[in-house]
């Protein structure tokens, strides 16, 4: 109030706060608080203007984690953007909308998820490709450690099976795999357009292809280990890309 012409004294009376109190707060130094969010909201511009201004909370709360490391709550991103007065783009985009005219065939969108199965023993992880367009499981990689290797080569196995000459692939973003995969599609040429977090019609996709897995898997009982796990997941999966 004071940088817009009004008087300390009748505003700090009106705001029933000390004059000497608002002084002491203009000769202090920026606090550590002050200083972090400054740098938080540098990172959160970067991250937002190369996304095209469509990362929205979500998306940049993970790219600080696992590209950055920055662990912060996503709360305080979502108040830095106010603050910042930005925010991401809702709902689908143009081109997801108009991705079904490509004159050869269907435009392709592929989006990207990782799992983990618990065992008593030991855990099993299992990365996927489908294709949510044309309700298809494209590729596929099971292993006992959880590595962006395990989404490469579900990525490989899909670029395997998708052998044909077509535009090319856009991608979504699901999960912290999301990371590692997108970037292997970038080094293949294959992203020429920033994945994004998956609308509810992806989203949806994905969840129920891995509840016909989970419907599909034999009891807990027969796969009370991990290598007997990923011996039916394997066989499972197989089946699924036949």
């Amino acid at each position: 109030m004071a940088s817009e012409g009004h008087q300390v004294r009748s505003t700090a009376a009106l705001l029933r706060v000390s004059e000497s109190g608002y002084y002491a707060w203009c000769r202090r130094a920026p606090s550590g608080r002050v200083l972090w969010h400054a740098r938080l909201t540098e990172l959160i511009l970067s991250i937002y203007r190369s996304s095209e201004a469509m990362y929205g909370s979500r998306r940049i709360h993970h790219e600080l984690q696992e590209r950055y490391g920055i662990n912060v709550s996503r709360g305080t991103v979502e108040l830095l953007m106010r603050q910042a007065g930005i925010r991401g783009r809702a709902g689908r985009t143009r081109w997801a909308a108009g991705q079904m005219l490509d004159s050869r065939t269907a435009r392709r969108l592929w989006v990207t998820d990782a799992r983990a199965h618990h065992t008593p023993t030991g855990t099993v992880y299992c990365a996927v490709v489908l294709d949510t367009n044309q309700r298809r499981l494209m590729g596929w990689s099971v292993d006992r450690t959880a590595t962006q290797e395990l989404v490469h080569r579900a990525l490989d196995a899909a670029l395997v099976r998708d052998a044909e000459e077509l535009p090319p692939v856009r991608t979504e973003h699901t999960r912290p795999t999301a990371y590692a995969f997108t970037e292997h599609m970038q080094t293949l040429a294959l992203a020429p357009v920033t994945a994004r977090v998956p609308d509810r019609h992806a989203q949806a996709s994905v969840d129920l292809f891995w509840r016909r897995i989970g419907r599909s898997l034999l009891p807990r009982q027969y796969w009370n280990t991990p290598e007997s796990l990923q011996t039916q997941l394997m066989s499972l999966l197989e089946d699924f890309s036949a």
